[in-house]
């Protein structure tokens, strides 16, 4: 089994979610809020929590309404279309721990519905609660639910939707022992936390809560109704079949595949010093004209003159990176060195720490991410890292810093690779500097750095 992720606590501290609410999450002057959810929301229901936060401030009326069930799955949330009632001010969903018990291989599908039911309930404000961890820490389970935590993180920065991370704090609150009496559903002592949580993370509190379990935690009584979600992580069998299809799913869309002299035109056209051509374009005329069985030395004869020192940096790459993409052997002036590497799923690191490059010549990263979350690479100057990674801090989750894939302006960032979103591959061309030395890499996606980061070592040119 994988280690947990603890990923989910570092991003909401450093998206800023934790931080208070805006005023129409609050309702300061009244309003209507609607609880959606699984066994968690109705038990939420039940104990009347959210009522007696809301009420804490002795302000202006709210009215609650409860649509929470056990086994309720994200697909089975309920439209406007769907309650007879005014549209809400704000809605809570809970959501992620019978979803989970399908495993990370449902992790797309689960997103996909997520962003459907926030779409439906346009017009309110949203707040996505994060599942509380089954227990044990070790189970299947657990570790599926705390992925599905981390994508829930990802679907509210971009829906611009509030998050309540339950997730991250029980997570460590458990290591000091139960927080469920049957693996999934909380203790008193358990929801004492949650009552905690809420509170801070809804502004009603300004002491951080507690994350220690009290030295008697006596089992809540069991539920029969929830009882259902159990039964469901026993035998998943029992998990209704879902619909095929959605509204999401991207149509599968075929462009027509440019011919073989019409790429070479691009090219020379290109080459000739037509600067309306885009970079992009020319790299794909370039894999064309390479993947032509046959024609593979013409194509070489076509973008070898690209990768000249004579040519503008961006070309010079783009040219060396598609010859080296095909297996074509560079000649000694013009070595591009290429590095592979992977996020590694969970563990909110890099396959590889360190490696070398040698000052001045081309350099080629590709990232490979099979991670549930994107991840980027900035490579940046000697000793800088701590400086950039607050920088990270101080973004938040604003539209900016999503717009920018949170690479904040610095002189200190030498080269930047945008956002590889989860089981996409970036790439980042430059040219190594100069100066020897020890060069820190890093992802900023939102908590990362700390953990996610490395040293490329720049190494002097070799004497002949």
């Amino acid at each position: 089994m994988p280690p947990f992720p603890y990923c989910m606590l570092l991003i909401s501290w450093c998206l800023g979610v934790l931080e208070t609410p805006p005023a129409d999450v609050l309702l300061p002057d009244g309003g209507d809020v609607l609880v959606l959810g699984d066994g968690f929301a109705e038990e939420l229901s039940e104990r009347r929590i959210l009522e007696e936060l809301y009420a804490s401030d002795g302000g202006a009326d709210v009215v609650f309404h409860h649509h929470g069930a056990s086994g309720v799955e994200v697909n089975g949330l309920p439209l406007p279309s769907d309650l007879a009632m005014p549209r809400p001010d704000v809605v809570f969903i809970c959501v992620g721990m019978i979803d989970s018990i399908r495993g990370a291989d449902h992790l797309r599908v689960f997103e996909n519905d997520l962003r459907n039911r926030i779409d439906g309930w346009d017009g309110s404000r949203v707040v996505l609660l994060t599942p509380i961890p089954p227990e044990p820490s070790s189970d299947a389970h657990a570790y599926a639910a705390g992925r599905f935590a981390d994508v829930m993180f990802e679907v509210a920065a971009d829906t611009e939707s509030h998050v309540i991370d339950l997730h991250g704090p029980l997570r460590i609150a458990g290591r000091n022992g139960s927080l469920t009496h049957d693996g999934m559903h909380l203790s008193d002592a358990g929801w004492d936390l949650v009552d905690g949580e809420l509170s801070w993370q809804l502004g009603r509190s300004t002491e951080d809560p507690s994350w220690k379990l009290p030295s008697s935690n006596p089992a809540t009584p069991a539920h029969s109704s929830r009882m259902l979600e159990v039964r469901m992580r026993e035998d998943p069998g029992l998990l209704p079949v879902l619909p095929v299809g959605g509204p999401r799913e991207a149509a599968a869309t075929t462009q027509p595949i440019p011919s073989w002299d019409d790429s070479k035109s691009l090219i020379d056209s290109f080459a000739a010093g037509d600067d309306s051509i885009r970079i992009e374009d020319i790299r794909s005329a370039m894999n064309r004209l390479l993947s032509e069985p046959g024609r593979e030395s013409e194509a070489v004869e076509t973008i070898r003159p690209l990768t000249g020192t004579d040519r503008p940096t961006g070309t010079r790459l783009q040219a060396l990176a598609s010859l080296d993409d095909a297996g074509v052997e560079s000649d000694s002036t013009d070595v591009l060195q290429t590095i592979r590497m992977k996020g590694v799923p969970v563990k909110m690191v890099y396959d590889i720490d360190r490696f070398d490059v040698v000052a001045g010549r081309p350099v080629r990263i590709i990232l490979d991410n099979p991670d549930a979350q994107p991840h980027n690479l900035l490579i940046l100057k000697p000793g800088s890292l701590r400086a950039i990674g607050r920088a990270v801090d101080g973004m938040g989750n604003t539209a900016e810093a999503r717009a920018r894939h949170w690479v904040p302006e610095s002189p200190k960032i030498l080269h930047a690779m945008p956002m590889v979103a989860p089981d996409e591959v970036g790439e980042l061309l430059f040219i190594a500097p100069e100066r020897p030395g020890r060069y820190p890499f890093v992802c900023t996606y939102p908590g990362h750095w700390r953990m996610m980061n490395g040293v490329m070592t720049v190494r002097a040119e070799p004497k002949d």
